[in-house]
């Protein structure tokens, strides 16, 4: 399975809509529907917002970072 259909997933587990996703992220509809179809990628301050409203971790959202610490 993908991000983009893990984030759905859990989406709708949570019982949120695109909508819902996207008011919280200040973003329209259709654009949040392109991060879900994996057309449009998000930025670490997106997939911070979008794995806290879906307790969903950033590897599971895909993103890949390395600590500065390390």
């Amino acid at each position: 399975m993908t991000y983009y259909e893990k984030m759905a997933q859990r989406r709708k587990e949570m019982k949120f809509t695109q909508k819902d996703m996207a008011v919280y992220l200040g973003i329209s509809q259709q654009g949040y529907a392109l991060y879900e179809k994996g057309k449009r990628k998000f930025d670490f301050e997106t997939a911070l917002k979008i794995g806290e409203k879906l307790d969903i971790s950033l590897d599971d959202l895909g993103l890949d970072y390395v600590s500065d610490t390390d």
